[in-house]
């Protein structure tokens, strides 16, 4: 297990060294301190532990190399994964602007997310991280008046990436969690959703291990644990958004009055549901009267083209009267 301190939004340095110190001291230790957001740059002294942020903007590379040196805290980056204690830490700075976002500078890009997706492991089985850090929620969480305004494409990018802890600042000084969802391609695993306001959280986070030795007792409690736990969470709220978002559903066909079935049949061209008749379907339409309607139909002119039974059968027939016609005019048979 590794400890690690975690809080919102920092406004001063001075006063989160001071709470760390207090917290290290009494429940420590502590391997380092995680921030979801940094609005200042100065101290009095350095940091009591280690102590790493992402913020909503872009911290110039001068500004990130004293922040490191002087007061040992250091900005993780734009985006990707980084070692922090025996940790992978994912991370994503910046907040999501629609107009800006295929773009770059203060706010993060597609780019800046796909490099996270990549780092991260979200398109190869059994890759995750054991903590991700942004600087706002992912659209699609649940309730998005509970927290400010949520990212879509960062909710979309939520769908694949395997996390074991999320934080992210929380709205004002409403803190927010989320219940435990099932993340993760292939080996599946828990997520836990923390939007966290100016005070100092404490947790205990085991780097992931797929891995249990279910020879031993310790093993297979844990991985009974462990499979309990998957069971008893919930779906990704991301990855069912993300699925809702591209599907198209399709109009349910209405019942036939004459037969209820669920499906609406061919529909008959005009011209022939007037003479009682039907198409055939998939090639040229053939009709083949019968009975009185033959003189008439022949009359007309009809054109009998098109292939089929039926237009080998109206061949024959024809050949067949034409045969006996001629054979009747030779005889005197006929006027």
């Amino acid at each position: 297990m590794v400890k690690v301190l975690v809080a919102g939004a920092v406004d001063s340095l001075d006063a989160l060294f001071a709470r760390c110190a207090k917290a290290h001291e009494k429940k420590g230790p502590f391997a380092a301190v995680l921030c979801v957001g940094l609005r200042s740059e100065s101290a009095s002294g350095p940091a009591p532990v280690p102590t790493y942020f992402v913020s909503e903007k872009i911290v110039p590379e001068e500004t990130a190399k004293r922040l490191a040196g002087e007061l040992d805290v250091r900005w993780l980056g734009r985006s990707g994964v980084r070692e922090v204690a025996g940790l992978r830490v994912g991370f994503l700075s910046g907040v999501y602007d629609a107009e800006r976002y295929e773009g770059s500078g203060g706010f993060y890009s597609r780019d800046d997310v796909e490099h996270l997706l990549i780092e991260a492991g979200a398109y190869v089985a059994g890759g995750g991280v054991d903590v991700l850090l942004t600087c706002e929620p992912g659209l699609g969480y649940g309730d998005d008046a509970a927290m400010r305004p949520a990212s879509p494409p960062l909710g979309e990018a939520l769908a694949d990436i395997a996390a074991q802890y999320h934080f992210v600042p929380a709205r004002g000084d409403e803190p927010f969690a989320l219940d435990p969802y099932r993340v993760g391609r292939g080996t599946p695993r828990l997520c836990r959703l923390h939007a966290l306001a100016k005070g100092l959280r404490a947790f205990e986070v085991e780097p992931f291990d797929a891995n249990f030795d279910l020879d031993s007792d310790t093993g297979a409690a844990r991985a009974a644990a462990a499979s309990d736990a998957l069971r008893n969470a919930t779906p990704n709220p991301y990855a069912r958004r993300k699925l809702m978002a591209h599907h198209r559903p399709v109009a349910p066909r209405a019942k036939t009055e004459e037969e209820g079935l669920d499906f609406a049949p061919p529909r008959v061209p005009t011209a022939f549901a007037a003479r009682g008749q039907a198409p055939s379907f998939g090639r040229h339409a053939v009709s083949v009267d019968v009975g009185p309607n033959r003189a008439a139909a022949e009359n007309r002119g009809e054109d009998r083209g098109g292939g089929g039974v039926e237009f080998l059968l109206a061949a024959a027939a024809t050949a067949s009267r034409s045969k006996k016609r001629r054979r009747r005019d030779t005889t005197g048979g006929y006027d």
